[in-house]
Protein backbone atom coordinates (compact mmCIF):
# COMPACT_ATOMS: atom_id res chain seq x y z
CA UNK A 1 0.00 0.00 0.00
CA UNK A 2 3.02 2.44 0.42
CA UNK A 3 4.45 1.22 -2.63
CA UNK A 4 1.76 2.94 -5.01
CA UNK A 5 1.75 6.63 -2.76
CA UNK A 6 5.57 6.79 -2.84
CA UNK A 7 5.93 6.00 -6.35
CA UNK A 8 3.77 8.96 -7.77
CA UNK A 9 5.21 11.41 -5.90
CA UNK A 10 9.04 9.88 -6.71
CA UNK A 11 7.89 10.52 -10.40
CA UNK A 12 6.36 13.59 -9.99
CA UNK A 13 9.62 14.80 -8.54
CA UNK A 14 11.73 13.26 -11.00
CA UNK A 15 9.74 14.88 -13.87
CA UNK A 16 9.55 18.34 -12.01
CA UNK A 17 13.34 17.91 -11.75
CA UNK A 18 13.74 16.96 -15.99
CA UNK A 19 11.69 20.21 -17.10
CA UNK A 20 13.98 22.43 -14.74
CA UNK A 21 17.01 21.16 -16.36
CA UNK A 22 15.29 21.46 -19.84
CA UNK A 23 14.17 24.85 -19.32
CA UNK A 24 17.96 25.96 -17.49
CA UNK A 25 18.54 29.12 -19.64
CA UNK A 26 21.89 29.02 -18.49
CA UNK A 27 24.05 30.08 -21.94
CA UNK A 28 27.52 29.41 -22.24
CA UNK A 29 30.30 31.91 -22.07
CA UNK A 30 32.42 30.50 -25.00
CA UNK A 31 31.27 29.22 -28.34
CA UNK A 32 32.61 27.64 -31.46
CA UNK A 33 34.48 29.99 -33.32
CA UNK A 34 35.62 32.52 -30.05
CA UNK A 35 39.23 33.10 -29.30
CA UNK A 36 40.17 30.44 -26.50
CA UNK A 37 40.65 32.24 -23.40
CA UNK A 38 44.30 31.39 -22.03
CA UNK A 39 44.92 30.68 -18.61
CA UNK A 40 47.90 29.52 -15.70
CA UNK A 41 47.59 26.12 -14.02
CA UNK A 42 49.91 24.50 -11.85
CA UNK A 43 51.50 20.93 -12.66
CA UNK A 44 51.80 18.04 -10.17
CA UNK A 45 55.52 19.30 -10.21
CA UNK A 46 54.39 22.23 -9.22
CA UNK A 47 55.18 24.25 -12.31
CA UNK A 48 53.51 26.90 -14.00
CA UNK A 49 52.03 26.11 -17.72
CA UNK A 50 49.60 28.56 -19.58
CA UNK A 51 47.13 27.25 -22.55
CA UNK A 52 48.95 30.23 -24.79
CA UNK A 53 52.25 27.71 -24.28
CA UNK A 54 50.68 25.48 -26.59
CA UNK A 55 49.74 28.39 -29.40
CA UNK A 56 50.71 26.43 -32.76
CA UNK A 57 49.28 23.06 -32.19
CA UNK A 58 45.85 21.97 -31.99
CA UNK A 59 45.17 21.56 -28.20
CA UNK A 60 42.39 19.04 -26.56
CA UNK A 61 41.71 21.39 -23.37
CA UNK A 62 39.67 17.98 -21.08
CA UNK A 63 38.36 18.61 -18.09
CA UNK A 64 37.78 15.71 -15.67
CA UNK A 65 38.01 14.13 -12.35
CA UNK A 66 39.39 11.61 -10.75
CA UNK A 67 36.34 10.77 -8.48
CA UNK A 68 34.16 11.14 -11.88
CA UNK A 69 33.14 7.82 -13.49
CA UNK A 70 32.55 8.32 -16.76
CA UNK A 71 35.75 10.66 -17.10
CA UNK A 72 37.77 8.09 -16.06
CA UNK A 73 36.16 5.50 -18.55
CA UNK A 74 36.70 8.17 -20.87
CA UNK A 75 40.11 8.70 -19.90
CA UNK A 76 41.25 5.30 -21.89
CA UNK A 77 39.46 7.98 -25.34
CA UNK A 78 41.75 10.86 -24.70
CA UNK A 79 44.43 8.21 -24.62
CA UNK A 80 44.05 6.69 -27.68
CA UNK A 81 43.93 10.39 -28.91
CA UNK A 82 46.83 11.24 -27.48
CA UNK A 83 48.85 8.48 -29.24
CA UNK A 84 47.44 8.66 -32.32
CA UNK A 85 48.05 12.08 -33.46
CA UNK A 86 50.57 13.40 -30.80
CA UNK A 87 53.72 12.42 -33.24
CA UNK A 88 51.44 13.34 -36.04
CA UNK A 89 52.39 16.17 -39.37
CA UNK A 90 49.54 18.37 -39.48
CA UNK A 91 48.44 20.74 -42.56
CA UNK A 92 48.76 24.45 -40.62
CA UNK A 93 49.48 23.06 -37.04
CA UNK A 94 52.95 21.88 -35.42
CA UNK A 95 51.80 19.06 -33.61
CA UNK A 96 48.98 17.96 -31.34
CA UNK A 97 48.24 17.77 -27.52
CA UNK A 98 46.35 17.65 -24.30
CA UNK A 99 46.41 20.05 -21.33
CA UNK A 100 43.98 18.09 -18.81
CA UNK A 101 42.49 20.71 -16.16
CA UNK A 102 41.59 18.49 -13.48
CA UNK A 103 38.05 19.49 -11.28
CA UNK A 104 39.57 17.82 -8.01
CA UNK A 105 40.02 19.31 -4.39
CA UNK A 106 42.54 16.06 -3.14
CA UNK A 107 46.03 16.16 -5.09
CA UNK A 108 47.05 12.47 -4.51
CA UNK A 109 43.94 10.95 -5.66
CA UNK A 110 43.93 13.10 -8.61
CA UNK A 111 47.90 11.73 -8.89
CA UNK A 112 46.83 8.79 -8.65
CA UNK A 113 44.22 8.69 -11.28
CA UNK A 114 46.60 10.22 -13.53
CA UNK A 115 49.40 7.10 -13.10
CA UNK A 116 46.62 4.37 -13.13
CA UNK A 117 44.92 5.74 -16.64
CA UNK A 118 48.18 5.99 -17.72
CA UNK A 119 47.72 9.87 -18.93
CA UNK A 120 51.21 10.58 -20.04
CA UNK A 121 51.39 13.73 -21.58
CA UNK A 122 52.81 16.48 -19.24
CA UNK A 123 50.20 18.81 -19.08
CA UNK A 124 47.87 18.16 -16.27
CA UNK A 125 46.98 21.37 -14.21
CA UNK A 126 44.85 22.03 -11.35
CA UNK A 127 44.24 24.41 -8.57
CA UNK A 128 42.59 21.93 -6.65
CA UNK A 129 39.40 24.21 -5.99
CA UNK A 130 37.14 21.43 -8.01
CA UNK A 131 34.14 23.58 -10.11
CA UNK A 132 35.05 27.12 -8.61
CA UNK A 133 38.43 26.58 -9.82
CA UNK A 134 39.55 29.63 -11.91
CA UNK A 135 40.16 27.83 -15.22
CA UNK A 136 36.70 25.70 -14.59
CA UNK A 137 34.98 29.27 -14.03
CA UNK A 138 37.12 31.00 -17.24
CA UNK A 139 35.22 28.41 -18.98
CA UNK A 140 31.85 27.83 -17.54
CA UNK A 141 32.39 24.25 -16.83
CA UNK A 142 29.36 22.97 -15.36
CA UNK A 143 29.68 19.19 -15.62
CA UNK A 144 32.70 16.46 -16.79
CA UNK A 145 33.95 15.40 -18.76
CA UNK A 146 33.99 18.54 -20.60
CA UNK A 147 36.30 18.92 -23.71
CA UNK A 148 37.03 21.88 -25.68
CA UNK A 149 39.53 21.56 -29.44
CA UNK A 150 41.54 24.61 -29.29
CA UNK A 151 43.08 25.23 -33.04
CA UNK A 152 46.65 26.54 -33.50
CA UNK A 153 45.62 30.06 -33.72
CA UNK A 154 43.90 30.00 -30.38
CA UNK A 155 40.55 29.85 -32.17
CA UNK A 156 37.96 27.18 -30.72
CA UNK A 157 37.44 24.42 -32.83
CA UNK A 158 34.81 22.27 -30.93
CA UNK A 159 33.02 22.31 -27.54
CA UNK A 160 31.74 19.16 -25.61
CA UNK A 161 32.81 16.81 -28.53
CA UNK A 162 32.92 13.43 -28.26
CA UNK A 163 36.51 11.48 -29.29
CA UNK A 164 35.43 10.33 -32.61
CA UNK A 165 34.16 13.86 -33.57
CA UNK A 166 37.64 15.58 -32.19
CA UNK A 167 39.41 12.43 -34.12
CA UNK A 168 36.92 13.58 -37.51
CA UNK A 169 38.75 16.98 -37.05
CA UNK A 170 42.08 16.08 -36.36
CA UNK A 171 42.48 13.40 -39.41
CA UNK A 172 41.67 15.96 -41.88
CA UNK A 173 43.93 18.48 -40.74
CA UNK A 174 46.89 15.77 -41.16
CA UNK A 175 49.59 16.48 -43.70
Amino acid sequence: MIKNRVFPSVLTLLIACLITACNNNHQPNLMHGDMAKDFKGITPKGDTISLSDFKGKYVLLDFWGSWCGPCRANNKNVLRLYTAYKDKKFKNAAGFTVLSVGIENERNAWLEAIAADGLVWDSHVSDLDKFNSNVAELYDVKSIPTQFLVGPDGVLMGIGLNDMQIENILKHQVE
